[in-house]
């Protein structure tokens, strides 16, 4: 499946249809970011039932209802709650190549756009990616408007039984994103949760914290059976889904290869990239003579065939 991205618009315009419509095209989930550049009601029905809508926790409760009554009404069936986003994180990339919203522009900016004429074309056509689906929320929404809004609303409101309302809210399966202890996923399976995703947010939270990799044997070991354990860290390539499988996760999310797919090939990049992975993952699975991916499960991560 299609991991969530913010602000998809900046690495390619028009990221969020294109990645809604693989979806759809290909059947598989696409994860709508709360910070997607696409406006709810605008990418939910392109990706043809397969949308899931995924919430960073408003702290106002009117917002919350809102928006989820929105992803309903745009046909998004599945909610995933962000759990591992208590507060901004310092992210010292993004410092270094001084990411802001709005954008600054600079001289290297301007070199690198001119370099590149399909996506600045691109751009001009779709103009600066906003945050559309929280423009409702901001009385001026400008791109500073929303970018303050986004810091000061949303995150770090998470706890039990902030879960456990929106659980039952939500009229569909909830799953949590970003467990990393089997403590957290038996709990997260108490208070209502439908699936768990083991995720590190892709390493971008807390550098100290564990490879998403390294949690996955764990929980599966201590939920699984009760409810589905999706993985998502680190997922480039079918090898990479079929270790996952082998570890026990029941089913992978990759964002990053998506991006990427996107950004060297336009819109169809991301179609490309999931049929490289089931390209790959059936190669993968010949080689160790599996006829169906649940003979990957308990099979050593390593892919030594048997």
């Amino acid at each position: 499946g299609i991991a969530p991205v913010g602000l998809t618009g900046l690495i390619w315009p028009g990221a969020d249809i294109a990645l809604a419509e693989t979806a759809a095209r290909c059947r598989i989930p696409y994860v709508a970011s709360t910070v997607n550049t696409a406006d709810v009601a605008v990418a939910g029905p392109r990706a043809g039932g397969m949308g899931w809508f995924q919430l960073y926790p408003p702290r106002d409760d009117g917002v919350r209802r809102d928006l989820l009554d929105r992803a309903q009404e745009a046909n998004f069936g599945v909610l995933v709650v962000t759990a591992d986003v208590p507060a901004r994180a310092r992210r010292e990339r993004q410092t270094r190549e001084r990411v802001s919203m709005p954008p600054r522009i600079t001289p290297r900016h301007v070199s690198q756009a001119a370099l590149r004429p399909a996506w600045t074309l691109g751009l001009l056509r779709n103009g600066l990616p906003r945050f559309h689906t929280l423009e409702r929320y901001v009385d001026r929404a400008t791109l500073r408007e929303l970018a303050g809004f986004v810091g000061a609303s949303l995150g770090g409101t998470l706890s039990w039984d902030y879960l456990a309302e929106t659980c039952d809210m939500w009229p569909g399966p909830v799953v949590v994103k970003g467990i990393l202890h089997p403590d957290d996923a038996a709990r997260c399976v108490d208070t209502g949760a439908d699936a768990v995703v083991v995720s590190n947010h892709g390493g971008r939270q807390l550098d100290a914290a564990p490879a998403a990799i390294e949690a996955l044997g764990p929980i599966v070991e201590r939920i699984g059976g009760r409810v589905p354990v999706l993985f998502d860290g680190g997922i480039r390539s079918g090898l990479d889904i079929a270790r996952a499988l082998a570890l026990g996760a029941d089913f992978t999310l990759s964002a990053r290869a998506f991006m990427y797919g996107l950004c060297a090939l336009g819109a169809r990049g991301a179609g490309f990239v999931a049929s490289m992975f089931e390209q790959q993952l059936t190669s993968v699975m010949h080689q160790l003579g599996c006829e169906h991916l649940s003979e990957l499960r308990d099979r050593d991560p390593r892919m030594a065939p048997t």
